[in-house]
């Protein structure tokens, strides 16, 4: 169980307390015993110097007694703050006495009058406990007079004060002695809790948000620690709620980008690759041929007479034919091909791991799918075909470049073109100085070998 402060503070202030009444209470029994002590050490003294006396007083031989009085220092140990001692006969006459101007006086005071026949010696306090009577009888077979001592109480004051410094310094050291223990628990129990704290709140501090403060009790460091768990939980809630908030940004970044990218790589109108894309996926399929010595053919494609179409139609359905060139030539490529939109009615198909031959006979192949599918699906055609020519070249020299490849299947193309369109033509880069490129016969089966 935990001690607050408060409790601590608490308990030290009632063990003071407890403490001090119990020392008072002490102090008064002490006294009590003082008194009793200082009372009967006196008496005893006065009885035995009662006896020591008494033969010489019924002798008579009073200067005897005096001598014993004039020696009384040797009861000093006994008599404590004696003031006055007499030794009073039976004719009432102060026989011998500590005062000498006193001697053969009549006593007069009751209290030593009434007790020349008593047995025990009679004792009281006056003078508001300040000073201590005594009467004590001297008697052999019969009374011979009485002893009146008088005691001041300083004596026994300066014993009983002696007691209270003791007993006061014994009292203060204790009360020291509890209090060090009580803050030495106390530093104990709330250095370990507030160390406990300080851990929770350095693991927060790290990144652990589940870390929490198991600190039990009432009091103000309870509090502290619930203060910390509530800190803890409200940014435990605060992290998640932002991290679903940042998945949510994340996601719709990701979908942002996504939407950016597929608007810098893909043609808008037909949704193939656009010329932007093609380039660069190109470049890239070009070095991996000339790293691994790998075949690569690049094929243009035109549409035919596309001008006419905008101009008969109009250019919603010239954009109908494009769409549906482009989804021909994508239904009817290889996997692996990559079709892109280069320009206005021109496409491109980048064709890895194929040679001239087997490219031109997958050309042929496009061509006549777009030569049979594209008006079927732009109905309001009619029976007006839509055709293409087709330009093919081949990656054959170490030091190919995109651009190069793209020249000659440009050229290739322009030679179906300018020789009835609606054809494929092989781009013969070998001998293009002497025989140029070489056309595959329209509405031919005709097998090209690489």
């Amino acid at each position: 169980m935990q001690i607050s402060s408060k409790v601590a503070l608490s308990i030290s202030l009632v063990v003071a307390v407890v403490g001090a009444a119990g020392s008072v209470l002490q102090l008064r029994e002490q006294e009590e015993v003082l008194r009793e002590e200082f009372r009967q050490t006196n008496e005893d003294a006065v009885e035995l110097l009662a006896l020591s006396i008494a033969s010489a007083v019924d002798q008579g031989r009073h200067e005897r007694v005096q001598a014993v009085l004039d020696n009384i220092s040797n009861f000093k140990d006994r008599f404590e703050g004696v003031e006055r001692l007499d030794v009073v006969s039976r004719d009432k006459r102060i026989v011998a006495s500590l005062d000498p101007t006193r001697f053969n006086e009549i006593a007069t005071d009751p209290q030593t009058l009434d007790h020349f026949d008593a047995v025990r010696p009679t004792v009281w306090w006056e003078d508001d406990d300040d000073a201590l009577e005594m009467v004590l009888p001297i008697r052999l077979k019969h009374p011979l007079g009485v002893i009146r001592v008088s005691l001041k109480r300083q004596a026994l004051q300066d014993t009983i004060d002696d007691q209270r410094l003791r007993a006061l310094r014994v009292s203060a050291l204790m009360l020291c002695l509890i209090a060090l223990v009580l803050l030495l628990v106390h530093r104990h129990l709330v250095g370990s809790r507030l160390s406990e704290l300080a851990k929770a709140a350095a693991s927060l501090g790290a990144g652990n948000l589940d870390v929490r403060a198991e600190i039990d009790g009432k009091d103000e460091i309870a509090e502290l620690g619930e203060s910390f768990n509530a800190m803890a939980n409200a940014i435990q809630l605060y992290t998640d709620d932002l991290e679903h908030i940042i998945d949510e940004r994340t996601d719709e970044l990701q979908q942002a980008n996504k939407r950016l990218e597929q608007l810098a790589t893909t043609d808008q109108l037909t949704g193939v690759w656009n010329r932007r894309y093609f380039d660069d996926a190109a470049r890239r399929a070009l070095e991996v041929a000339r790293r691994n010595e790998r075949p690569l053919c690049i094929a243009l494609v035109d549409t035919d007479e596309f001008k006419s179409i905008n101009d008969t139609w109009g250019h919603p359905v010239g954009d109908e034919v494009l769409k549906a060139v482009a989804k021909v030539l994508e239904e009817n490529s290889r996997d692996a091909d990559l079709v892109a939109r280069v320009g206005g009615e021109e496409f491109a198909i980048l064709m890895p791991e194929v040679g001239l031959g087997l490219a031109g006979e997958a050309t042929e192949r496009l061509r006549a799918a777009l030569e049979a599918d594209v008006a079927n699906r732009v109905t309001i055609l009619g029976d007006r075909k839509v055709t293409a020519s087709f330009g093919v070249a081949a990656f054959e020299k170490a030091d190919d470049r995109l651009e190069d490849l793209l020249s000659a299947a440009d050229q290739a193309m322009y030679k179906s073109k300018t020789e009835g369109r609606n054809r494929v033509t092989l781009a013969n880069r070998a001998s293009a100085e002497s025989e140029g490129a070489a056309p595959l016969p329209s509405h031919s089966e005709a097998h090209v070998e690489d």
